[in-house]
């Protein structure tokens, strides 16, 4: 069986309330214009590995446990909301402030997952969380809510999951975590670039 997976850190049920509360009056101001995708699949991706079997699993975990315990806790602040990808946006993001320790935590484990990563051009990291897609070429309203949404909201960052992508239909995809691994349990690091 192949499993399309990815590593990512995952959103705490109070995080998600927290950005379900500070994102309600955009999303009252937006409306039909975009089609918010599930709260329980918020999450930032770090690597796309693709599809694997089940055989590739086990070293995909091991990898990913001895990565991820080396190293610590930190946190990432909420940024602002952005069209996603720049050229021809297709959804809307909400992005992270620059953090060095989450680009370290994607780079080594980049590196690590090599072998497993798909072929071809990687993608540059950026960080976010795909909130809604769009469902309309006119971008004036929405960029106008977007200009009255504040975001300082902190995130701390203690795990991270391999998540694999499922069809559950009829709610569509779902993010469903197969592992988590623990960063190292220290006071938590604020590193923002």
């Amino acid at each position: 069986m192949k499993h399309r997976i990815f590593t990512a850190i995952q959103l705490s049920q109070t995080v998600r309330s927290g950005l379900e509360d500070l994102l309600a009056p955009f999303h009252q101001r937006t409306g039909a214009l975009l089609r918010w995708l599930p709260v329980e699949n918020w999450h930032v991706t770090l690597n796309f590995l693709g599809a694997h079997s089940d055989d590739d699993l086990p070293a995909i975990e091991k990898i990913i446990r001895e990565v991820v315990a080396d190293h610590q806790y930190f946190n990432l602040y909420f940024d602002d909301l952005q069209f996603f990808p720049p050229r021809g946006p297709r959804k809307v993001v909400l992005t992270m402030v620059k953090n060095r320790n989450l680009f370290n935590l994607q780079y080594a484990l980049r590196l690590a997952l090599e072998k497993y990563l798909p072929a071809g051009r990687q993608l540059p990291f950026i960080p976010h969380i795909s909130l809604a897609n769009l469902h309309t070429r006119d971008l004036a309203g929405i960029t106008h809510a977007m200009a009255q949404t504040e975001f300082k909201k902190r995130l701390e960052v203690t795990e991270v999951a391999l998540l694999e992508s499922r069809v559950v239909p009829p709610q569509g995809t779902r993010f469903v975590p197969l592992f988590e691994q623990s960063l190292k349990r220290e006071t938590a690091v604020d590193d923002e670039e």
